[in-house]
């Protein structure tokens, strides 16, 4: 079913005629967008096109939200001029222009004979018509305002706007403290109070930014913001909006909010961290360009890795060391970069001079590596598994270096020359055998043995046997 429809009162096959009471009596007091939803709405009606009948096609024709659309139809609806029949999905009923004329009989006139007579004085420079008053009064009594609070924020519209001012700025005006919780004339007028205090202020912050006018409500409204329920001084605001010069008072609201989230409320600590900001913004364009990425905005980046990096203690030089050691090595992603800086923080290796000494012991360990193969008889480059092997003997077993080049010169000519190895100083370290002619007395024995390593005693293990030796590799981390 279409969204938008004729109720059955509305002539069916009448054209697409604007009702002069609708000109007249609500058009004057409707604003651009709500206007712009009851014209489309209504075309919609006349529309063979069911397809294009629904509110996505309404709010990419008009470029508005399908909030801004619904909160149209509310409008249009509290006056009587058409139904929400329902919200999900969202159908419309169109009414005659003069059912709107019914609203004004739920409220009692006599209720707002004061009301209405203050109002007309205080908007002394047009006629107020029936249906501006009606919407005041739906208003007033949907968000339970007092009716002199009401009247105050009328006055302090018409000081801003002139005796004229019109009904859609002063029931935005009103929303706005409503939003805020003031419903009685005693909070709007000590909010008018501060608000007016403010106004000097204000309009000096709009200079900075470099607008020349003076500042509206809500403006108000966010300058008493920033001052009383941030903290900032009238000079901090002045620091940031100069910096912001060109832009709107709503990118200077972001920046101030920006800087009351991280605790800085001075222009010296505002200064610092712009400057780290930017500092940040250059090593993070450094990096994406060293390892080959590229992003329309650094943002992300700097939040999710270069000021948690920074904040392990990691220098600029020495992140862009690490970013082509990444781009060397085939790691082409920010999150690959992140693991090798999360692996070298784990080794406690932050600095330049702390990683280049820890290369200069692989490389030395390296070179070791490399004597065990050619005591074996191997001729090649030393690899990971050649260095694993290395690692649990050295480390793991504590076997000394002298023992190790012994091993390796008696296991030249095995098939597997490092398997063989491993495997004799596995034997020896379970036997705790660490002196060099013991050592010598075990390979002699063990060469000699008439069977060799295929005729060892085999022993049968129990399931408990098992548990145990399982149980106790749970222990130990890899």
């Amino acid at each position: 079913m279409g969204l938008c429809k004729f109720s059955g009162l509305y002539g069916q096959t009448m054209p697409i005629v604007i009702d002069s009471q609708f000109i007249t009596e609500f058009l004057p007091y409707a604003d651009a967008d709500a206007i712009k939803v009851y014209f489309f709405g209504l075309n919609l009606c006349f529309s063979k096109d069911e397809q294009n009948n629904n509110i996505d096609y309404m709010a990419n024709a008009l470029s508005m939200s399908e909030e801004r659309i619904i909160s149209g139809f509310e409008h249009w609806h509290n006056l009587g001029l058409i139904q929400v029949i329902a919200k999900d999905p969202l159908e419309i009923r169109y009414l005659p222009v003069d059912s709107g004329s019914g609203r004004l009989k739920k409220y009692k006139t006599d209720k707002y004979h004061d009301f209405n007579v203050m109002l007309q004085s205080i908007i002394s420079g047009r006629e107020i018509l029936p249906n501006e008053f009606n919407e005041y009064y739906y208003f007033i009594e949907s968000s339970h305002i007092e009716p002199e609070a009401f009247l105050s924020i009328v006055k302090y519209c018409t000081m801003l706007k002139s005796d004229k001012v019109r009904y859609p700025y002063i029931l935005a005006v009103a929303k706005s403290f409503v939003q805020d919780g003031l419903l009685t004339q005693q909070t709007i007028e000590e909010k008018l109070i501060e608000l007016e205090q403010s106004a000097s202020d204000l309009k000096a912050v709009l200079r900075a930014l470099g607008i020349k006018r003076d500042g509206d409500p809500e403006e108000r409204r966010m300058y008493v913001k920033w001052t009383k329920a941030l903290g900032f001084s009238q000079s901090v605001i002045l620091y940031v909006a100069r910096q912001l010069k060109g832009q709107s008072i709503y990118k200077l609201d972001e920046s101030l909010m920006k800087y009351y989230q991280n605790k800085l409320f001075s222009i010296s600590e505002i200064e610092n961290y712009s400057e780290t900001q930017e500092k940040m913004f250059l090593l993070a364009k450094d990096i994406t360009r060293s390892i080959g990425v590229f992003y329309q905005n650094l943002d992300k980046v700097i939040e999710t890795y270069v000021a948690d990096w920074l904040q392990k203690g990691y220098e600029r030089d020495t992140l862009v060391l690490i970013a082509d050691y990444c781009f060397k090595k085939s790691i082409r992603t920010l999150e690959g970069m992140n693991s090798i800086i999360q692996k070298f923080y784990k080794l406690g290796l932050i600095t330049i001079e702390a990683i280049e000494q820890y290369t200069s012991g692989l490389a030395s360990v390296d070179n070791k590596i490399s004597s065990v193969l050619e005591k074996v008889g191997l001729i090649r480059n030393v690899n990971s598994w050649d260095r694993d092997f290395y690692r649990t003997w050295t480390f793991s077993w504590n076997i000394p270096e002298s023992i190790i080049m012994l091993v390796a010169e008696k296991s030249k000519g095995k098939e597997q020359p490092l398997a063989y190895m491993n495997k004799i100083l596995s034997n020896l370290h379970s036997k705790g055998i660490n002196d060099e002619k013991e050592v010598e007395k075990y390979l002699e024995k063990e060469i000699n043995s008439k069977a060799g390593s295929e005729n060892m005693m085999k022993r049968i293990y129990s399931e408990k046997d098992l548990s145990a030796l399982f149980d106790n590799l749970d222990d130990i981390e890899v």
